[in-house]
């Protein structure tokens, strides 16, 4: 057996998603180990088949931060987009092993109309682009695989198809839940784990799996987080994680006062970078850097919603020319705030607080670095680092 192959394999599987190509093949030749593994460390299973679906079913652990779905450009997915993501999920059951867009338009369209209150028209340029980032968080999601053409015409002009192929087999094990949907009552029965007896030893085993879940697949763990019970486990069990996490997937294992962070610095197991050159994430790079000088003693710092929209509108004085929101635009500039919070929310670098927003101590990790003294706007290095 590789440990470098098996480790591989377990990266991929720690993702979250299904995997392909020689990842896929590690996975299905060591699925025993990985089951062992993924069951004893997190309570998780993983579906390795000859010629199925790879991937592990992984519930959250504490501390979760639901993060939800974004389009391709970044843009949080409503509930319209949710509701015609599971109608594109709902008429891919009854489709056959291609299918194209126009195909499936009408087919949403179709069980649309038997919804009251949802709204779906061809005619209007917003609802086929909210539909095609449906499709698109399919392809994603592994579910539909695009075999020719692409979606862009049919969302501007409503003209124009895509081909696709349908992953029936990833379809049936798209949600990780620990019972079937269809015998559960409602969505917080679907998740609730019948893993843990009324034992010490039932007891024991949730306590490390919750704390080994979020080690592995959240971006921050914080003491708040976690009973003082599992303070306490993770406290004592601190060395055997340690080894655990660098052994089997390759993390670093980093104790600081107010938590722990798993770090990959490999940064290719994360379905969040942070931070990356974009206006909104710059923006955030900026409050964080800015929230040093306003830490109090709880290492936090507290942003009234009012300053933090006059920074960010005055930070074109920082990125220069590369900075696209006017001083004088106010909706773009709550837009752009927005966006940041969202993005510090979804790393765990920050919370809500009312209409405050809340820089956590974790954002101490990240800065602005001019390249040079001298260095011209937008010239940065990023002190990056994923967890």
């Amino acid at each position: 057996m590789s440990a470098d192959d098996l480790r591989e394999a377990a990266r991929g599987l720690l993702a979250g998603g299904f995997l392909t190509g020689d990842t896929a093949t590690k996975a299905r030749r060591y699925r025993r180990e990985l089951a062992d593994l993924f069951r004893d460390q997190f309570g998780w299973q993983v579906f390795a088949e000859d010629h199925g679906p790879v991937r592990a079913l992984c519930l959250p652990g504490a501390g979760h931060v639901p993060r939800g779905l974004a389009s391709r450009g970044g843009k949080p997915f409503d509930p319209h987009r949710y509701a015609l993501l599971f109608l594109v999920l709902a008429s891919l059951e009854a489709a056959g092993a291609r299918t194209t867009l126009t195909v499936l338009f009408e087919e949403v369209r179709t069980r649309a109309g038997d919804i009251e209150g949802l709204m779906f028209d061809r005619n209007q340029a917003s609802h086929r682009r909210a539909f095609v980032h449906a499709v698109q968080a399919s392809v994603d999601l592994g579910v539909l695989e695009l075999a020719d053409g692409n979606e862009e015409a049919f969302a501007t002009s409503g003209t124009g198809d895509a081909l696709y192929r349908v992953q029936r087999a990833h379809l049936t094990r798209l949600l990780a839940t620990s019972k079937p949907p269809s015998l559960a009552t409602d969505a917080e029965s679907a998740v609730v784990e019948n893993l843990y007896t009324n034992t010490n030893d039932g007891q024991m085993r949730q306590r490390r799996h919750r704390v080994t879940r979020s080690l592995a697949s959240e971006p921050v763990l914080y003491r708040s987080d976690l009973s003082d019970d599992e303070i306490e486990y993770i406290t004592g069990q601190e060395a055997r994680l340690r080894r655990v996490l660098d052994e089997q997937f390759g993390l670093t294992l980093e104790t600081r006062a107010e938590g722990w962070i798993a770090v990959d610095t490999d940064a290719t197991m994360t379905d969040q970078r942070f931070p990356t050159i974009s206006v909104s994430r710059a923006a955030a790079l900026a409050i964080v850097d800015a929230s040093r000088g306003r830490r109090d003693g709880t290492n936090e710092a507290r942003w009234p919603i009012d300053e933090l929209n006059s920074f960010v509108g005055e930070l074109g004085t920082t990125f220069g020319t590369g900075w696209t929101v006017g001083a004088d635009d106010a909706d773009g500039i709550e837009r752009i705030t927005d966006e940041a919070v969202d993005a510090l929310i979804a790393m765990r670098l920050a919370r809500r607080d009312g209409e405050d927003v809340v820089a956590l101590p974790a954002a101490g990790r990240f800065a602005i670095t001019a390249a040079t003294p001298d260095a011209a706007p937008m010239a940065f290095t990023f002190d990056e680092e994923t967890a």
